[in-house]
């Protein structure tokens, strides 16, 4: 049961975000993520009551966030620049640019600048919604920490768990493969161009391994649940499309001919991804719903 000085905060942090709702939704989450935990950490130290009388009215804090806002501006999700109609991106991924790009229901576009290099990616909170999975304004400050602990747990467990039987996989298998795999397939399956075992089996386990590094780490430092998400999805959508290229490897190995199956693996990790999102906020967004 919720005590007092909890309720006593949750209604200020509704009532700025009310305030706020002029700022875009992934503007008005990253405020109330701050101000939530600010909050907590002064509560703890001063109690609650002294921690929201420092902040004063919901209407004067967000007036301040305003005023700053109108110096520092949002956090920018735009290329750098464009080669013609393409968008270019040379900076790297940033935690920001990750989700604004890669999950961000309250921008309607499915495709969004790539994170790095030129060309598009997809938006797979624009993809949520159009799905009617979500909302354009169920990623908030409130649903985000009325996500389950167990549902971001469970996010990471499997791309880890398919990351581990690709790897197994791989190490058990390796020596009665031939010396060369290939590397590319036509639109007809075939194998048109090949490669040394031993690069294409590091470059295999290389795909489903090393997304797995952020998302571990934004676990292990407790990282907003919003970024853990993505990170998770993340990892599952490289793990499972690494596990599609080991499953087609093997099966080139053993003189099938299923290349093609490249993009079906593609489009089930994707899909995969997408309830890994929209699952743990489906779950916050009722949890807020029913108290």
């Amino acid at each position: 049961m919720k005590t007092d000085h909890t309720l006593a905060i949750e209604s200020y942090l509704r009532a700025v975000s009310t305030n706020l709702t002029a700022l875009s939704a992934r503007d008005r989450h990253a405020v109330m993520t701050d101000l939530a935990s600010l909050l907590r950490e002064d509560a703890a130290r001063v109690g609650p009551d002294a921690a929201i009388a420092a902040l004063g009215s919901p209407a004067d804090y967000a007036t301040g966030i305003f005023d700053a806002w109108s110096l520092d501006g949002p956090v920018d999700a735009q290329p750098q620049g464009h080669i013609g109609p393409v968008p270019v991106d040379l900076r790297g991924p940033s935690v920001a640019r990750l989700t604004a790009r890669f999950f961000d229901p309250s921008d309607p576009h499915v495709f969004t600048p790539r994170l790095f290099g030129a060309g598009w990616g997809i938006n797979l909170g624009a993809v949520a919604v159009r799905l009617r999975l979500l909302r354009p304004d169920d990623v908030d400050a409130a649903v985000l920490a009325a996500v389950p602990r167990g549902a971001t747990v469970a996010t990471l467990a499997v791309p880890a768990a398919v990351a581990a039987s690709v790897l197994a996989t791989l190490c058990t298998r390796a020596g009665d493969l031939p010396d060369r795999l290939p590397t590319h397939w036509d639109i007809a399956g075939e194998p048109n161009a090949f490669a040394a075992k031993r690069l294409v089996l590091a470059c295999l386990a290389a795909l489903v391994s090393v997304p797995l590094v952020p998302a571990v780490d934004a676990a292990a430092r407790r990282a907003p649940v919003e970024e853990q998400l993505v990170w998770n999805a993340q990892a599952l959508l490289w793990s499972g499309l690494g596990a599609s290229l080991a499953g087609v490897t093997m099966t080139n190995a053993r003189g099938g001919r299923h290349g093609n199956l490249v993009l079906l693996g593609l489009a089930v990790s994707g899909a995969a991804a997408l309830v890994s999102l929209a699952a743990p906020i489906r779950a916050g967004v009722h949890r807020v719903a029913t108290g």
